[in-house]
């Protein structure tokens, strides 16, 4: 992600667990069934990096930050709590570490 002329780079693991409480990733869907993950790099680019720009300039805490990211800028939910299906867990989880 690229914000204010800095780059930032982080990596996250691909989770093998698919339990209830799990946080859905977003993956390309494609024939060839690989990992790639460009729809949810698309995401970060293009959707949550205005929101980090926004954060920044108003200087909200990390807590007030990624609630911002899963409630307001993600906000999808199953019956067990927010799930991050729409921008994927693997564009919020990253963003957040950074």
């Amino acid at each position: 992600m690229k914000v204010n002329n800095n780059t930032f780079v982080s990596s996250v693991p691909s989770g093998a667990s698919t339990g209830i409480y799990e946080a859905m990733e977003l993956r390309d869907k494609d024939n060839f069934k690989t990992k790639r993950a460009s729809l949810a790099v698309n995401n970060v680019n293009n959707i949550i990096s205005k929101y980090v720009v926004d954060k920044i300039k108003n200087n909200v805490s990390l807590t007030e930050f990624d609630n911002g990211m899963i409630i307001n800028l993600d906000g999808s939910q199953n019956q067990w709590g927010y799930n991050k299906s729409k921008l994927g867990a693997n564009a919020i989880l990253p963003v957040s570490m950074n």
